[in-house]
């Protein structure tokens, strides 16, 4: 199985652009980024900052080919780089019954994301009164999801 990689970007680069296909999901080891969507030609809505141990791109793990949104690093960051096919390798060794909730969980926030969260450029709703955000974190040292 191949390992997972590590990246680095410098403040200011954009690692992944809204509407572009992402085969990757990357865990935040350093630094913040700020994750931003498109409602119109010319206005940008600030989704999310993200910190040290949280992770984006995830939904591109679940078959979402096109990212919904945008994110830019705010600071040098260095960011571990889950690539969907080890994500696949992994999840091929769970259950079925885990693979088939995971994939509809993640079909369900999709479907959600787009018919809630952006509706129209009138009628833009924060991410926060739609998603709870994510406080999840992850302990490099021992591999766990800290709460």
């Amino acid at each position: 199985m191949t390992k997972i990689t590590i990246k680095k970007y410098i403040a200011g680069d954009v690692i992944i652009k809204e509407g572009k296909s992402v085969n990757e999901a990357y865990i935040l080891k350093t630094g913040k980024v700020e994750v931003y969507k498109r409602i119109s030609k010319v206005e940008i809505v600030s989704i999310a900052t993200l910190g040290e141990g949280q992770i984006f791109g995830e939904m591109s793990l679940f078959g979402n080919k096109k990212s919904t949104a945008s994110v830019k690093a705010l600071t040098n960051i260095e960011v571990q780089v889950i690539d969907k096919k080890i994500f696949e390798a992994y999840l091929d060794q769970t259950p079925v019954l885990i693979q088939v909730l995971l994939e509809i969980l993640a079909g369900r926030v999709k479907r959600m994301s787009d018919k809630y969260m952006y509706s129209s450029d009138a009628d833009v709703k924060p991410i926060y009164e739609v998603l709870p955000p994510d406080k999840s974190q992850i302990d490099f040292q021992k591999g766990k999801i800290l709460d």
